[in-house]
């Protein structure tokens, strides 16, 4: 019995989304330059002749992997309301993070390398940049949104979001690297609750 097109463009999706995971884990595992399309086509279980009815060339790929990074980061956005809360706060948004880097390890651990990969970047014209700048941009919102809770003694120092967000990126991507270099090892619940007292109070 032929497929119907429902069936046929249900496969393409799966086609594409087992090329797309096989080449963020490979890129990552030995570097852009020296994965081969076929390594990539092997790896997502199709044949390289069929990989190239989906993308051009490994360039197309490198960019499709990051279009579909920054609907994964928009999503980290969405901030859940804690159970009996009444907003979700920044720790909410921190722990979120770590919590989507961990299901989407491929990618985040493709953006880590990738820092150590200046040609490759080249290739991406900016978009890392793009990629990093929306996420500062997100969280200087959030700081500026959510008022700290600050001892008495320095209440009246005048707030700076922008720097607080820096500092706040700089800390979420350090435990979201060490994350996909460690995942079944890295202590998250600890650091979390490290975290939690300063951020927690703080609603977005």
């Amino acid at each position: 019995m032929p497929r119907t097109q429902k069936q046929f463009e249900a496969m393409q999706d799966e086609s594409r989304a087992a090329i797309v995971q096989a080449a963020s884990e490979l890129f990552a595992e030995q570097g852009f330059a020296h994965t081969a399309v076929s390594a990539i086509a092997k790896r997502a279980g199709i044949s390289q002749g069929l990989m190239y009815n989906y993308f051009a060339s490994k360039d197309d790929l490198l960019v499709a992997i990051f279009e579909k990074g920054w609907k994964e980061v928009q999503d980290s956005f969405l901030v859940p309301t804690r159970m009996g809360a009444e907003k979700p706060s920044l720790f909410d948004f921190i722990e979120n993070a770590c919590i989507l880097t961990l299901k989407h390890q491929s990618f985040w651990r493709l953006v880590h390398s990738l820092r150590a990969q200046p040609a490759t970047l080249e290739r991406l014209g900016g978009r890392v940049q793009e990629f990093e700048q929306l996420i500062l941009s997100q969280l200087e919102v959030f700081c500026a949104a959510s008022e700290p809770v600050l001892p008495h003694a320095v209440a009246n120092i005048k707030r700076n979001p922008q720097a607080e967000a820096r500092l706040l990126f700089a800390l979420i991507d350090g435990i979201c690297m060490h994350l996909v270099q460690q995942p079944d090892t890295y202590p998250l619940s600890e650091v979390l609750e490290c975290l939690r007292p300063q951020y927690q109070s703080r609603l977005l």
